[in-house]
């Protein structure tokens, strides 16, 4: 298994990381698309 970090919408892996994010928290649990870029770059 290999550590990859997910510092932007921009990686390659953001869209499978989005995927299972949705399916792995209620929607009233889940951040907005665009809070979870700026999350991401801190």
């Amino acid at each position: 298994m290999e550590f990859v970090r997910i510092n932007s919408n921009d990686n390659n892996y953001f869209d499978d990381v989005m995927n299972i994010y949705k399916v792995s928290f209620p929607i009233f649990e889940q951040r907005i698309i665009k809070k979870s870029n700026r999350c991401l770059k801190r």
